[in-house]
């Protein structure tokens, strides 16, 4: 039954054979589902966090970045009428 599994979810049906929930071959498969969709919205949840994290520090910096530009261009325009 366990063959191909991660050792993730041999565990998390080993943990329900112990303790005594698997009482046929059914119930064991809807034991390995639930193991697996717990640790895929772990696993999930965590990619969002870092995506999140990500892209919000990416924002900083392109606004960051935008303010930089802007400040350039305003010296330029400044020192450019100066000139004329």
């Amino acid at each position: 039954m366990t063959v191909g599994l991660s050792e993730t979810e041999k565990k998390c049906i080993a943990a329900f054979v112990v303790d005594g929930l698997v009482s046929s071959s059914e119930e064991a498969i809807a034991a390995e589902i639930i193991c697996m969709i717990a640790e895929e919205v772990l696993d999930a949840k965590f990619m969002l966090d870092l995506k999140s994290r990500e892209i919000a520090s990416l924002r900083q910096i392109v606004v960051h970045l935008y303010r930089e530009v802007e400040h350039h261009q305003n010296m330029f325009d400044f020192y450019q009428g100066e000139l004329e």
